[in-house]
């Protein structure tokens, strides 16, 4: 073909040579004359820099003065003092000279929120700092790990997010120690009752977390077993042997501490898992395990559900979601309802005061008629779990507690370090279900967390946070089932669990929170 190709068109003419170059340096700058090759990267940094220069020029010019009486800027606050930052802003952002965020900067305004870029928001905390920006609206983004102090703090809204401990990091802005003598704090659009909660609650204890508890040696059994480096995983356990862990606190002196020794802790741990049956005489974590390890921030709920999924409990409850069993929705829902009933009663615990907390005389006449009504009557109470599931609890308590006994006999502790071990076991309290609050099994019922904050005596963002937290729990709890069923589909209970965790989660994504 190439033969036939060559004598019906000639042959391919052959490329002229090359000239040789004498020099090589010669050479290059011969190819980059004729292909006239541009450093763009260069003139791309010389087009942002005479940008930069132009929209800083029109700032300090144009933008940056402006009439005393219509701005809230300190008047001797020069751009000086935050040009770099200003210049970063500009180099990092394509922002104009005339933008909002920059002409309300040159009259003392800025906003703040973990939505916006971080050079614009590093401007604004060092224009606080000069005393350039007298007005900030803001997040709680600003409450924590910024350092801006000022004179008054303004709550706009109303917001269930808002708590005590928020309340007290938002408004610990007013009146720093060391700039102002006193602070202010002002609320607008929210309600006497919850400014006053707000207000006289008692700060939350602060308690530091056990390094070494029953969980986190199940998990490290799990992950020691998985793990192809093992020498990592002990490296990491022998940190527990290094300080005392797990702390008991005296009642009558509550400053005395005593601390159980780790050894003692961890050969405690490892024989109520065998016992339980959730590791082997090797130490394997088997059977289910993974719902106390995938469920470690309820302890110690998750080991009392574990113990009764494992004596099956919710057996005779779950019979609606037998193959073939033909029952009907309400059956399904009556079904549901159990085993929340049983799961509010263990997890997300919140007890009934025995009397409501005084308040202010302006929050009591502020209130109306029906909310005062509301108010006198006892919040709604949980009923308690059947009789076979009661007894069931008391059973696990009572090995525990057998656990406890064998190991103090062994190792012969002291009273305050056996305190200490108490403490580590997970035992669940066994209170009647009249002192415990109904919100997680009102809110299945009625679907309303209006009801909810008005029946069962609750702040709204104590009531919508203890939802959000239940309604995960109880998702973890299903997935855990689901992930430990050999055939979820087939299996009652299994199923049940996966239709109680979609009932409930679709009610709390559904219903709007307003009062």
């Amino acid at each position: 073909q190439l033969e036939n190709l060559e004598a019906q068109f000639g042959k391919r003419p052959e490329p002229p040579p090359k000239a040789k170059k004498e020099d090589d340096k010669d050479a290059k700058a011969d190819e980059d004359e004729d292909e006239g090759r541009v450093d763009h990267r260069k003139m791309k940094a010389d087009v942002r820099k005479r940008s930069v220069e132009t929209r800083l020029d029109l700032i300090e010019q144009e933008v940056w003065p402006v009439d005393p009486n219509y701005s809230l800027r300190n008047k001797e606050g020069s751009l000086s003092l935050v040009k770099y930052w200003l210049v970063r802003m500009l180099r990092k952002l394509d922002l104009p000279a005339r933008h909002i965020w920059i002409r309300g900067l040159a009259r003392g305004i800025a906003i703040y929120h973990t939505g916006l870029s971080k050079p614009y928001r590093d401007l604004v905390e060092t224009m606080f700092r000069q005393g350039l920006i007298q007005m900030v609206m803001s997040t709680r983004a600003l409450s924590v790990g910024v350092n801006m102090p000022c004179k008054s703090v303004v709550f706009l809204v109303d917001s269930q997010f808002i708590d005590p401990v928020e309340y007290r990091q938002m408004s610990g802005r007013a009146g720093r120690r060391g700039f102002d003598v006193t602070g202010c704090t002002v609320f607008c659009k929210m309600p006497l009752s919850k400014i006053a909660r707000l207000t006289l609650s008692p700060n939350a204890p602060l308690i530091g977390a056990s390094a070494l508890t029953i969980d986190s040696v199940l998990r490290a059994l799990t992950l020691y077993h998985m793990a192809h480096d093992k020498a990592a995983v002990r490296r990491c356990v022998e940190r527990w042997f290094v300080l005392p862990t797990t702390r008991a606190v005296s009642k009558a002196q509550s400053d005395v501490t005593e601390y159980c020794d780790p050894t003692i802790a961890l050969r405690f741990s490892i024989e109520l898992l065998f016992r339980m049956r959730a590791i082997d005489a090797s130490a394997r974590p088997i059977g289910l395990s993974g719902i106390i390890a995938h469920n470690f921030e309820v302890f110690p709920a998750n080991y009392s559900f574990t113990y009764l999924v494992m004596a099956k409990a919710f057996e005779a409850d779950v019979k609606p979601y037998l193959p073939g069993s033909g029952a009907t929705e309400k059956d399904r829902v009556a079904a549901c309802r159990k085993i929340v009933s049983v799961l509010a009663y263990m997890i997300g615990r919140v007890y009934v005061q025995q009397q409501q907390p005084q308040l202010a005389a302006a929050t009591l006449a502020a209130a109306t008629d029906a909310d005062q009504q509301t108010a006198a009557e006892p919040a709604k109470t949980l009923e308690t779990p059947p009789a076979h599931v009661m007894d069931l609890l008391k059973h696990f308590n009572d090995v525990v507690n057998s656990c406890v006994d064998d190991v103090n006999v062994v190792e012969k502790q002291t009273p305050a370090s056996l305190t200490a071990l108490k403490d580590l076991a997970p035992r669940l309290a066994l209170v009647p279900g009249s002192k415990l609050n109904s919100y997680a099994l009102d809110f299945f019922d009625h679907k309303s967390i209006v009801d909810v904050i008005r029946y069962n005596h609750m702040l709204d963002n104590v009531a919508y946070n203890l939802l959000k937290k239940f309604t995960s729990v109880v998702r973890k709890l299903s997935l855990s089932v689901q992930k430990l069923t050999k055939d979820p589909s087939l299996d009652p209970f299994a199923r049940a669990m996966n239709d109680m965790a979609n009932r409930y989660h679709h009610a709390f994504t559904s219903v709007a929170y307003s009062l």
